[in-house]
């Protein structure tokens, strides 16, 4: 039976109604990033490091189904593994944190979530996108909607990541020790160690100890 990590990927909405949603932007970049095929609901990507290979599959939630742990494939066995949450950053310095914070929404679409079985626990990032650099967070008004939005990270076991999503942002960083941005992201998705996933044989000295090794 192939096995399948889920990791779920939802949104509080476009910022308005000519926006293509935070969620889809997202998933997009992740799978323009990674070994990836397209579905319906979605699409599916590959992770490869050194230790192991994973396949996981970038979905939405499904509110409505009675339950994630039912599959119309038999002969597919799926696991809960993460959830990330996403959003337009439109906060300005102009604007009150109440105004624009969608972190009310986003509470009740974990909350959802989690009801239904959907929320897995092996990662949670709560990203907020931008198709650009992020905008000047300096100001008292910004950095009171930053702690707010860590704050509601920790209360709910996320991990928050400011995330530029153009093509020029998508490329930044990745090969900084501490990542941030989009890398980030990939960071966070490329090491979890995911339920479906399978260990690459040892070498080297573990290959000379067992006998396998060149003789």
């Amino acid at each position: 039976m192939t096995q399948v990590s889920t990791l779920r990927i939802a949104s509080a909405g476009p910022s308005s109604p000519s926006d293509e949603p935070a969620a889809s932007i997202l998933r997009s970049a992740l799978l323009d990033h990674f070994p990836s095929t397209t579905t319906a609901t979605g699409g599916t990507i590959t992770v490869d490091n050194k230790y192991f290979t994973a396949t996981v599959a970038l979905t939405d939630l499904d509110i409505d189904s009675a339950s994630a742990e039912s599959s119309t494939d038999s002969a597919v066995d799926r696991k809960e593994d993460g959830m990330i949450l996403a959003f337009h950053d439109v906060f300005s310095a102009s604007s009150t944190a109440a105004a624009t914070s969608p972190l009310d929404v986003l509470a009740s679409v974990h909350s959802a979530a989690e009801a239904s079985n959907q929320a897995g626990d092996l990662l949670r990032l709560l990203v907020a996108v931008t198709m650009g650099p992020v905008s000047d967070k300096s100001t008292k008004a910004a950095e009171e909607e930053y702690s707010r939005r860590v704050l509601w990270c920790l209360d709910r076991g996320y991990e928050y990541v400011e995330a530029d999503c153009s093509v020029e942002g998508m490329k930044l960083g990745h090969e900084d020790r501490e990542k941030d941005g989009f890398a980030r992201v990939v960071e966070a998705v490329g090491g979890t160690v995911w339920s479906c996933a399978v260990n690459k044989p040892r070498g080297g000295a573990a290959s000379f100890a067992a006998g396998t090794g060149p003789s």
